[in-house]
This record gives structure tokens, C-alpha cells and sequence, in this order.
């Protein structure tokens, strides 16, 4: 089974239940592609998610705290998801 990030319906569904409170998704390794990644976090955020998890595999380090320092993923400025698709990926 492949992995799917969560779609904006999929995050608007608990955000009924949970109201106010905190939603966070994703727990998935970043793309490479840091726009591919930015439409995934502004998806998420537009259907209501509040915090965006990111998976750091253990290994040496260095390179867990190079993870660490380049800071979270921000998603794109509000309206940039022009794409058509609810979880903001790029056409064909």
C-alpha cells in the first residue's frame, strides 16, 4: 500500500467533531519537491488542519539535526491552490 496525504474533505470531516481543537496530519517523510510539499501543507491547512507532522527517520546525527534545522515546510500564500484538485496537486 502506497501512501496518500490526507485530501481538504478528508481534514473537513473530523474539524466537524472536533471544532476547535487541533488537527494534525501528514507523518510522512518531505518530498524533494518543495512545491509538491507546499501544496500538500496548504491542502491540509485549507481544509482545517492545524499542525503539519513531519517523519525524521532515525539515522546518524547529523543528519537528523540537518532535519531539524532547516525548519518546518511552510504552504503556499492563501489562494495559490489554483490547481482544481481539493488536495492541490499539479495537473498532468
Amino acid at each position: 500500500m502506497s501512501w496518500s496525504d490526507f485530501t481538504e474533505a478528508e481534514i473537513r470531516s473530523p474539524r466537524a467533531v472536533v471544532g476547535d481543537g487541533d488537527i494534525a496530519v501528514g507523518g510522512r517523510r518531505r518530498l524533494d519537491d518543495e512545491e509538491a510539499e507546499r501544496r500538500a501543507v496548504s491542502a491540509a491547512a485549507a481544509g482545517g488542519a492545524t499542525w503539519w507532522l513531519e517523519f525524521v527517520p532515525p539515522t546518524d546525527a547529523s543528519t537528523m539535526l540537518a532535519a531539524v534545522e532547516r525548519g518546518p515546510i511552510r504552504g503556499l500564500p492563501p489562494g495559490a491552490l489554483s490547481t482544481g484538485d481539493p488536495a492541490g496537486h499539479a495537473p498532468p
